[in-house]
Parts: C-alpha cells; sequence; structure tokens
C-alpha cells in the first residue's frame, strides 16, 4: 500500500491514506529510535556468516522547500534550499557489489551558523564532517551487536578526506579507503601529495590492468566545441555515442607509503599528529580523443605492499558506486521530499520505512548477477512466478521453454517495464519498478476477474437491449 501511494497520483489514493501515512510519519508519541533500530537490527541480521564487507558512507540531501517547509530545516548545498539531512551506511558484496542492508543511519538539520564558514576555528567535534566518526563507529557497533564476523572495509567519498578522519582511522584500526580532494603535506620527498602525483620517484611499485569505465566527454574539449558552434558539439556528441557509453580503458596504477604532517601555517594543526597512510593513484593511458581521462588518487589505511594490494583497493572504491543509485531510488522511485514532515524525528520515521523498502527494489537489478542460473523458485515466491507467466502471455512476451531462473524473472520484469534487451545493457532499477508496478496492475484485474461477484461488476445491457433512463 505504501509504495503503490508514494507513485500514484494524489487523485487516486484515498484521503484516510493519505492522512494516515502523514500522521504516523509526524506522531511525537512514536520515539524514532523504535523504528530505526529494529530496522538496522534486521538488516545486518541478513549479514550473518559473510566473510568480508564494503560499507559505503555517503550523504543525501532531502530539499523540503516549499509551502510546508518544516520550521527546523536547515541550509542545503544550493543557496535557495532547505531542508534535512541523511548520512547512513550500506553494506555491499565485495564480488558481485550488490547492495545488502542498511547498517546505519542518522538524520540531521543544518544550523543556519555554518554559512559563516568558520568550521576550521571550531573544534572536531562541532564540525560536520564529524559525521564519518559517528556513521563508522555506529555502523561497526550494529555489525557486532548481530554477530557479524565479517572483515569491513569502509569506503569514502571525497568529502571524507580529512586529517582527523584518517587519523582516527588509523588509532582505531579501521580500514577504510577515500578519494583525494585536498593537497596534503607529507614527510617523505617531494613533500607534498601534489610534487609526488607528478613525480615519478618515490613509489613503491607500479603495475597496468584493462577495465570498463564510464564514457564521458572532457570538459575541456566541450568548451572549445561550444565556442566554435553548434555542428563541433554535435560533433563530439556522435563520436562518443559510436564509442558506447562504456570502454575498455588501459590504467596505470601506483602505490607508496606516506605521512601525512600537519600544515605549520594553520591553527589547527598545533591540535594534529602525523598519520600514516597509503596512496594509490590511478590514471588512464591513451585517452582517445574528446574524452575525460580517469584519474583516481586514492587513500587508505589498508596496507598496500603488492600489484594485488593495489588492485583490491582500486576495486574497493569502485564498489562504492551502489550507494549513489539508491538516493534516486528514494527521491525518484519512493518521492522521499515529497512528504510533508513536521521536523528532523518525523524524516527518522519515514526514512526507517523507505531505506529497506529501496533496497529491496535495488536488489533486483543485481540479483541476476552474482548467480545468474539459480532457479527461480529458491528466491521468488510460486504466486509471482504465476502471476509473471500470465502477464508474459498477455503481453505476448517469449517464455523460455525450461525451468525458469532468477535471470529470466529479472528480464521479464523489466521487458515488462519497457526494456529492451541488449547485450551492452543491463536493466537498471528504475526499467525493474515500472516492470513491477505494470505486473501489480495486471495482477489485480486478473484477481478482479476471477473472483467479481455480479454486483461488482458495472451495469451493462446485454447486446441488442436498449439502455434504461436513468429517472429523473
Amino acid at each position: 500500500m505504501l509504495v503503490e501511494r508514494l507513485d500514484a497520483p494524489a487523485a487516486s489514493v484515498p484521503r484516510k491514506l493519505l492522512i494516515g501515512a502523514q500522521r504516523f510519519w509526524n506522531n511525537v508519541r512514536v520515539p524514532p529510535a523504535s523504528l530505526r533500530d529494529p530496522m538496522i537490527a534486521h538488516q545486518t541480521g541478513l549479514l550473518v556468516g559473510v566473510p568480508s564487507l564494503f560499507v559505503a558512507h555517503d550523504t543525501m540531501e532531502i530539499d523540503l522547500t516549499g509551502r510546508y517547509q518544516p520550521d527546523d530545516a536547515g541550509p542545503l548545498r544550493s543557496s535557495h534550499a532547505c531542508g534535512h539531512l541523511l548520512h547512513w551506511a550500506l553494506a555491499i558484496d565485495p564480488e558481485t557489489r550488490r547492495p545488502l542492508a542498511a547498517v546505519a543511519s542518522e538524520v540531521w538539520t543544518r544550523p543556519m551558523t555554518t554559512r559563516k564558514g568558520d568550521s576550521a576555528s571550531r573544534p572536531p567535534e562541532e564540525r560536520e564532517s564529524i559525521k564519518w566518526k559517528r556513521e563508522i563507529e555506529a555502523s561497526v557497533k550494529a555489525l557486532k551487536r548481530a554477530k557479524v564476523r565479517a572483515v569491513i572495509t569502509h569506503l569514502l567519498d571525497r568529502e571524507g578526506d580529512t586529517h582527523d578522519n584518517l587519523t582516527f582511522a588509523r588509532a582505531k584500526g579501521h580500514r577504510i579507503i577515500t578519494r583525494a580532494a585536498q593537497e596534503h603535506v607529507i614527510a617523505e620527498a617531494p613533500g607534498s601529495l601534489r610534487k609526488l602525483l607528478e613525480s615519478s620517484q618515490g613509489w613503491a611499485g607500479e603495475t597496468t590492468c584493462e577495465r570498463e569505465v564510464p564514457t564521458k566527454a572532457s570538459e575541456s574539449a566541450m568548451k572549445e566545441a561550444r565556442k566554435a558552434g553548434r555542428a563541433a558539439v554535435e560533433s563530439i556528441r556522435q563520436t562518443l555515442r559510436t564509442m558506447g557509453g562504456h570502454r575498455v580503458a588501459t590504467l596505470r596504477v601506483r602505490w607508496a607509503r606516506v605521512t601525512f604532517t600537519p600544515d605549520g601555517h594553520k591553527k589547527k594543526s598545533l591540535r594534529r599528529k602525523p598519520v600514516q597512510v597509503w596512496v594509490v593513484h590511478v590514471r588512464e593511458q591513451d585517452v582517445p580523443a574528446f574524452v575525460e581521462p580517469l584519474e583516481w588518487v586514492l587513500l587508505t589505511t589498508v596496507p598496500v605492499a603488492t600489484s594485488d594490494e593495489a588492485l583490491w583497493v582500486m576495486e574497493g572504491y569502485r564498489s562504492r558506486w551502489p550507494i549513489e543509485p539508491m538516493h534516486a531510488v528514494l527521491k525518484t522511485g519512493l518521492q522521499v521530499e515529497a512528504h510533508s514532515v513536521t521536523d528532523v524525528a518525523s524524516t527518522q520515521r519515514l526514512l526507517a520505512v523507505l531505506l529497506p523498502l529501496s533496497l529491496h527494489l535495488v536488489r533486483w537489478a543485481y540479483a541476476w548477477r552474482a548467480d545468474p542460473k539459480a532457479l527461480a523458485r529458491t528466491q521468488v515466491p510460486v504466486e509471482v512466478l504465476v502471476a509473471l507467466k500470465s502477464a508474459c502471455r498477455y503481453y505476448e512476451l517469449p517464455l523460455p521453454r525450461r525451468e525458469w531462473t532468477i535471470k529470466d524473472v529479472v528480464l521479464r520484469l523489466a521487458a515488462l517495464g519497457g526494456y529492451e534487451h541488449r547485450p551492452d545493457r543491463t536493466p537498471g532499477w528504475l526499467v525493474l519498478w515500472r516492470g513491477w508496478r505494470r505486473l501489480l496492475d495486471y495482477w489485480r484485474l486478473v484477481h478482479f476477474a476471477r473472483n467479481a461477484s455480479p454486483a461488482d461488476l458495472p451495469d451493462k445491457p446485454a447486446p441488442g437491449e436498449p439502455r434504461k433512463r436513468a429517472r429523473s
């Protein structure tokens, strides 16, 4: 009922459902922790027995600007938007990169005083960057309570590149991988991270590999093309379309162990201590024309001594990508920003329900990648298989002449949502979401036709019989 109501026009939803949902999110007598904690406990319980895990951390903005903007809504990245912030952690399978469970979640509002730009002068516990430490500790505690004995590696985006985070991870023994976003002073020659990247000296090792990467137009090439005119821009776009959305790139991977030292000219450096980390530099070689070269500077507390370990760090950072589509599921699929919430506590109650629901939707997009030949009856209820086969016959979709596998289920659901099978493209969550909704609509009609009584059917005259006029 919740999924149906979130994606349906307001006119097609009974008013009592709308009012009931809003009262539930805004009910002050329901502590948010009473919903969030059981949800996290159930999610982490699904991970028991897993030998290793990637835990991706990220922040999502919930834009609540408008007529029903809550009083405690704080500033967002845009100067014209206000709302709440969600920082959460997603457990990911290292082998298949499949989202597994939400292991931590925190919702807060940013105070207006942050616009002053005085974060450098505030103590670390009052800065917004403290969210990374809190979520790392919260996710570790939640996994420990669920008796998950896996080796955990935390994946942070560029925002997580701070001296405090690296020092915290080294002191507590946490394995983290983040992407460098700022300059760092290092104790080793040549004295700074930027100079080390430009130099061929000081690296412990180097290797090359081939990986499939997205194809993106170079910003400099597009800038020059816009100056030349529309024809030049269209020529670059046509070239990129010919290359396809992905390409096989040759990557040069270097690694080194460095010691970050506090910057002496900064006031906050007095509170900092040197921290030792490993740097993995990934850069694409032989870049095609008009294409933006791939380059990553990865910082990690995981020891890197061999080429296999350096490639593992690179693959680990690539594994954090599934958390990005999850934000699109919450915003586009489940309309988290369209709800009328009154405060941060209301948003916490709402997300306690929407987070596992969004994970359920995204799992379909990854379900068949781990073991596409697994039998569908082991993972999909029999009623769903019967309904899907019936819908495929009605919509004239081809049916396999053998027992269905999980890949058959996913591809048929995607076909109902409008997916056209191509060897270079796999169905995403959105087309599977549309196919699932179409299957639900079809099965409701079938169920009504089979079980409706004559009183439930519309009053329709027999063929050739004149329609009765309504009495005035």
